[in-house]
């Protein structure tokens, strides 16, 4: 139990979505935004505080940002996401100064185990000026 707002996605529910980007799967949550730069540059806020306020894990390690403006989820590719905890609200004491406004954990696919078996998947899209479709 936790007195903080509390968030998972399951890899389930991110596929449901096939989003081209994490940051649009995040947005689908309460209390969770994107801000913008591009279609491909998306930094999260959680509850109006965005930047270096919200800490970006993968697997319980922190993502840097190059430019000081905030980490970018996006980077991840969704299609290797098993799931993802995002916690909205002060985190410090858990996670440190950096989770001002919250932490997102995103945590990935473990590989697959197997003798001399292959496997892979193909990602597939397409778009137009104003609808634009993505699957697996």
């Amino acid at each position: 139990e936790s007195s903080q707002a509390l968030s998972f996605l399951s890899r389930a529910q991110i596929h449901e979505q096939t989003p081209n980007v994490l940051g649009d799967v995040l947005a689908t949550l309460p209390g969770v935004d994107m801000s913008k730069d591009s279609p491909w540059e998306q930094r999260p806020i959680l509850r109006g505080l965005g930047g270096q306020r919200v800490l970006v894990m993968v697997d319980g390690m922190p993502v840097n940002s190059a430019r000081g403006n905030g980490p970018h989820p996006s980077l991840v590719d969704p299609f290797q996401v098993e799931r993802i905890e995002v916690v909205r609200g002060p985190s410090s004491v858990a996670y440190g100064s950096d989770a001002l406004g919250g932490a997102i954990n995103i945590i990935t696919r473990e590989p697959q185990e197997g003798g001399d078996a292959f496997s892979g998947a193909v990602t597939l899209g397409g778009s137009s000026v104003d609808r634009q479709r993505n699957g697996q």
